[in-house]
């Protein structure tokens, strides 16, 4: 096995997903990087899973089967205790890595000496292969702090980050609070940032799956967002003159991008409830205002005016 100092260990959590979990870990096995363990926590499958990653007889690969928990952090964290390398990254089993990921980063943080980094991504489609969209977030890190940016929006993609083994233990790993669930990287990212810089490979490295086992529901929207905003009051807790100042803005920031998902969908209630409930968190409708102005505009015309603003964008791009 490669000496610990140039190891880099990558957990990958995983339930009942053999065949994408299957495309996950050939991504991960080809990367140019050479010196890799792969640790893959079976969160208690019972499909082939296990047959599946055994029967690659790959030396590189270690298989954990847990209890079933339900929780990504639990099995995050069972994969972290047993990592051996320098640095870990985290990829969820439907994502993809692109060849040059591990190394790209690797690389900057051994250049600059940062404990750890992100990088940009894309978002693609199940059923047709093809990259929607390019999600880069590397202006928050031009615009101050990592942390005071990190509290507004969560731009460190799931498939991305490669953080510092030291670091991850220090900070206790993830949260497996059942009431974190879906925000639990986030959390960790939060109590992180403000300590150690944080570092972006400025290029998409992974890819980020759409299909219809991850797509969200209009109540998980709602669930979501009140999520996050205890991750907020929590990071204002650890961290109150870091994040206190800015945990009502977060609350706004998070309320409005979840209510434009819920409109977009036409749940013109439940984007009022959200509203609603976020004014309760922040005591005021401070920031909210064209938010909940848009809950009552009716659904039907809401589409008609979203319909226009793709239009006059696409004629402009023309």
């Amino acid at each position: 096995m490669p000496k610990a100092r140039d190891l880099v260990s990558v957990v990958i959590p995983t339930y009942n997903r053999a065949e994408l979990l299957m495309h996950t870990l050939a991504s991960v096995l080809g990367q140019t990087y050479p010196a890799l363990e792969v640790l893959v926590v079976d969160d208690g499958s019972t499909d082939d899973t296990a047959e599946r990653v055994r029967g690659l007889a790959d030396p590189r690969i270690r298989y954990l089967r847990t209890e079933r928990s339900g929780l990504p952090a639990a099995a995050r964290n069972a994969g972290l205790a047993q990592a051996a390398g320098e640095y870990v990254a985290f990829v969820d089993s439907d994502d993809l890595w692109l060849p040059r990921k591990i190394e790209k980063q690797v690389q900057l943080l051994e250049k600059s000496g940062l404990k750890w980094c992100y990088c940009d991504h894309y978002i693609f489609d199940h059923d047709t292969g093809l990259d929607l969209r390019k999600r880069s977030h590397a202006v928050y890190l031009a615009e101050g702090p990592a942390a005071q940016s990190l509290i507004l929006t969560n731009f460190i993609g799931s498939p991305t980050p490669l953080v510092s083994r030291a670091v991850l233990e220090r900070a206790g790993g993830f949260d497996p609070d059942p009431g974190l669930r879906f925000v639990e990287d986030w959390d960790l990212w939060l109590r992180i940032a403000p300590e150690y810089p944080l570092g972006c490979v400025r290029e998409p490295l992974a890819r980020y799956r759409i299909h219809p086992a991850n797509s969200t529901r209009a109540e998980d929207v709602v669930e979501t967002a009140l999520k996050s905003f205890a991750v907020a009051a929590k990071a204002a807790r650890l961290f109150p003159a870091l994040y206190g100042p800015l945990r009502k803005v977060s609350v706004a920031a998070h309320c409005r991008a979840q209510a434009r998902k819920l409109l977009a969908a036409g749940e013109q209630a439940r984007a009022r409830r959200l509203v609603g409930l976020a004014a309760q968190e922040i005591g005021s409708f401070k920031g909210l205002v064209p938010t909940g102005l848009a809950c009552l505009v009716p659904a039907k015309l809401l589409r008609v005016l979203a319909e226009s603003r793709r239009a006059r964008a696409q004629s402009i791009d023309g």
